[in-house]
């Protein structure tokens, strides 16, 4: 071997791991009941644009016939059929990833949109 030339070992004698620092989980629930819900969201939301022709300006284009509601739909009671969905889920979840009971993941902020 030449001065200054440094000798390798091979792969074999290598440790080899695998760390994952930013997993991407995903969680699906299928909902039994999930053509009645989707018909009942459908009737609130589009009754949420009836009473709220303006909505908000965010990603939708007002111009192209786009509406976006408020973001506060969590908190209105005739959503309670979903947003109690959620909640459930979310406990669920929150016990599969192991977090003290007292803490789950809950709804901060919720929104309909609809584009044509």
């Amino acid at each position: 071997m030449k001065s200054g030339q440094i000798k390798f070992g091979k792969m074999a004698n290598d440790s080899f791991s695998r760390q994952m620092y930013f997993p991407t989980m995903i969680f699906t629930i299928e909902c039994s009941d999930a053509e009645n819900l989707n018909a009942y969201l459908l009737d609130l939301i589009y009754s949420e644009r009836d009473k709220d022709q303006e909505g908000i300006q965010r990603s939708n284009f007002k111009g192209l016939g786009g509406w976006h509601s408020h973001n506060f739909l969590h908190k209105n009671e005739t959503y309670k059929p979903l947003t109690d969905r959620i909640h459930q889920a979310g406990r669920r979840v929150s016990r599969d990833l192991g977090y003290h009971s007292d803490k789950y993941l809950r709804v901060g902020t919720m929104w309909s949109i609809i584009n044509p």
